[in-house]
């Protein structure tokens, strides 16, 4: 993998990943983890950034990457959680609104 993160790439990355834990919840399946792909994403996006002034001076490198790391994944995992309930939310919407 290269040093930089094609914006395009991750976008279409993360599009995939979505509509497979949407197919996977709809057969009622285990989701799928994280592709490698994101993955290494993710591990560059933190690398790159332990690189910045303001953590240049850090300690503790590797905790604080792999702490990002651990962030990007549970911020997948909120917005999947999110979908979820959005889904539910608007159906529960649509059920009051059809019983009044």
């Amino acid at each position: 993998m290269a040093n930089y993160i094609n914006n395009e790439d991750f976008l279409v990355a993360m599009i995939e990943y979505k509509e497979e834990i949407k197919k996977a919840e709809e057969k009622e399946k285990e989701t799928h983890p994280v592709p490698d792909y994101i993955g290494e994403c993710f591990l560059l996006i933190a690398e790159r950034l332990s690189f910045r002034p303001n953590f240049i001076n850090y300690a503790f490198k590797e905790d604080m990457i792999s702490d990002g790391i651990e962030n990007c994944l549970q911020y997948v995992k909120i917005l999947i959680q999110k979908n979820r309930n959005s889904k539910t939310q608007n159906s529960r919407t649509r059920n009051c609104k059809n019983k009044n």
